[in-house]
């Protein structure tokens, strides 16, 4: 849990004010004042925003400290790794005049149902979606609309490739740790969504769904 000093380190850091802040983490001014008093401990929510904004702006909490993150690359490790790409997924693009996410290659019958929940949650913020899946696969969890066939010899049984504001996530799962490479770079996530774009127009919508649908874009 990050501390007073940590807070009023990371916005100097950044040249922001308390108000700066505030602001950033839709809360008062006098909120972010008490969270900055040494021995005073903020609720978990709030201090849980704060960490929050100040990591969609480049900085690392280290021990002690903060840093400013010096390398493109986030690695989430272990079982829960996918729940906390899809938590930043949601924290990144409700702040995004761009709210959208592109799954390659995705395959939604390997879905657990926290996975489930978290892209309802997505929806339910306005998230809208769009899916590349295996040719025939009709395990579709939404709007057939959002979903379409790749070409058969583009199509890999692997692990999901999603695409999301300059961020491209690599989920890998058959290692003997699950983890998510999250890259974070502008013209790599601009190159990914045009191919991405490309192979949607060339795909095919699929004809029905053969289980009960729990995703809606509207």
């Amino acid at each position: 849990m990050i501390n007073a000093k940590q807070i009023r380190a990371a916005r100097a850091i950044l040249g922001w004010s308390q108000q700066d802040l505030a602001d950033a983490i839709g809360m008062s001014k006098p909120t972010i004042v008490e969270a900055e008093k040494d021995g005073h401990q903020p609720r978990l929510e709030t201090t849980g925003l704060i960490q929050a904004a100040f990591e969609d702006k480049g900085l690392d909490f280290i021990v002690g400290g903060v840093k400013e993150r010096d390398d493109i690359l986030t690695v989430f490790e272990g079982d829960d790794c996918y729940v906390q790409l899809i938590d930043t997924i949601h924290r990144v693009l409700t702040k995004s005049t761009s709210g959208e996410v592109l799954y390659y290659a995705a395959d939604e019958s390997r879905t657990p149902k926290i996975i489930k929940d978290k892209n309802i949650q997505l929806l339910k913020s306005g998230i809208s979606r769009r899916l590349l899946i295996r040719p025939g696969d009709t395990y579709i969890l939404g709007d057939i609309n959002d979903y379409k066939w790749m070409p058969e010899k583009l199509w890999l049984n692997s692990d999901v490739k999603i695409i999301f504001d300059e961020y491209v996530a690599y989920f890998v799962s058959w290692q003997s740790v699950k983890k998510v490479f999250l890259l974070r770079d502008a013209n790599i996530s601009f190159m990914e969504k045009g191919i991405f774009s490309y192979i949607w127009d060339l795909s095919m919508t699929p004809t029905h769904s053969s289980v009960e649908r729990v995703y809606f874009s509207e």
